[in-house]
């Protein structure tokens, strides 16, 4: 049995976690947080609970001292704060979870779970960082973005990648995969656009042989990419359906195959995508306000090329090297004329191009076609 110090200074808090966990763990409580380090110490636990909104001391500095030991448990931030900045800061300080109130004690112990399984993970295996890199450039919008990425590729929290389409958005999922601690685990890339409505749930989910006509048993990407890494593009074109079934995985954990009756216990990282304002869509009643909180525990903006010029130079090397192909200046400023709406994706095709006109000379301007 795991077990779990819980720190807050409010008695009834403390019993509250205590009667939701007593069953699945050992709870340590700890109502006197200047004696955390203490208890920690002494107990060793698997794992920590801390409440931030703590008024005889701050949970933040709690989480400071916990992570200046030198091998931390892992820390599940509980708090009432919903300001992404918060979550930001948690992250920043070394919190490998939040948990945001109200909750279920569903969602408390399978995100306790996560946590403890992931710490134990990372002390048997060795990251691997990528050979190649994944994110090309130096502009300060990608400099930032590659911060960012290094900050939450431990956590698992869900996030959410906005972006204009061509920007990269499944080269950043990959690359947070590849630095997380599940990367010996399944990445699983899903585009929920192109998978029809009549089958959307049996994709998710998978299912028994017979669940309805011609069906073959098989399992769907929830359960594929258990231990790893899903990635849910065009999450923003999910149906209404999908989007409550994605709603109760993410809160419990725990799937059903269509025609089955087993509950299969699932632990995955969710990383999903869209072009699209989200916002707006919820205005229109065409998605989901709880279930965009749930998929942006952490938000991710990627720019477009458009807001990141000073790039082209180091994307155009990066994919002309492999053909041994060379391009002049005069070419290189006409790139910099172009606002690319279709971003890095169209640049690589307008690329294609211009070195199948130029043969085996350096490209020129008239080889540049948008």
């Amino acid at each position: 049995m795991y077990s779990v110090l819980c720190i807050d200074d409010a008695e009834e808090q403390l019993q509250a976690i205590t009667l939701q966990l007593i069953d699945t763990y050992h709870v340590i409580p700890c109502q006197k947080p200047f004696h955390a380090i203490t208890n920690i110490t002494k107990h060793k636990p698997d794992a920590v609970i801390l409440d931030l909104q703590m008024p005889k001391i701050n949970g933040f500095q709690v989480l400071e001292e916990i992570n200046r030991l030198p091998n931390p448990p892992p820390v599940l931030i509980i708090s009432g704060y919903t300001d992404p900045l918060f979550v930001v800061r948690s992250l920043h300080l070394g919190a490998q979870d939040f948990l945001s109130k109200p909750y279920t004690s569903t969602m408390l112990r399978h995100r306790l779970t996560k946590i403890i399984q992931r710490s134990l993970a990372s002390k048997t295996t060795n990251k691997q960082i990528p050979q190649e890199p994944l994110l090309i450039g130096e502009s300060p919008a990608i400099q930032t973005l590659k911060v960012e990425i290094q900050t939450f590729a431990n956590s698992d929290l869900p996030i959410l990648i906005y972006g204009e389409s061509g920007t990269g958005k499944d080269l950043v999922a990959k690359l947070i995969h590849e630095l997380s601690n599940r990367n010996k685990g399944p990445f699983i890339v899903r585009n929920i656009g192109a998978i029809p409505s009549s089958l959307i749930e049996s994709e998710l989910f998978g299912c028994d042989e017979g669940a309805f006509t011609d069906a073959k048993a098989h399992k769907g990407c929830f359960e594929l990419a258990n231990g790893g890494t899903l990635f849910l593009d065009e999450i923003a074109e999910a149906s209404h359906s999908a989007q409550a079934s994605l709603l109760r995985v993410i809160e419990d954990g725990c799937i059903q195959h269509l025609g089955g009756h087993t509950i299969h216990e699932v632990s995955f990282r969710l990383i999903s995508a869209t072009n699209k304002n989200l916002d707006q869509l919820i205005s229109e009643k065409q998605f989901r306000s709880d279930l965009k909180y749930r998929l942006e525990g952490i938000t991710l903006h990627i720019p477009p090329l458009r807001d990141r010029k000073t790039d082209i130079p180091a994307l155009t090397h990066h994919f002309l090297a492999p053909h041994q192909a060379d391009i002049t200046q005069d070419a290189l400023s006409k790139l910099y004329d172009f606002d690319w709406p279709g971003n890095i994706r169209q640049l690589r095709m307008c690329l294609e191009r211009a070195r199948i006109l130029a043969g085996s000379s350096p490209i020129q301007p008239e080889h540049i076609r948008y």
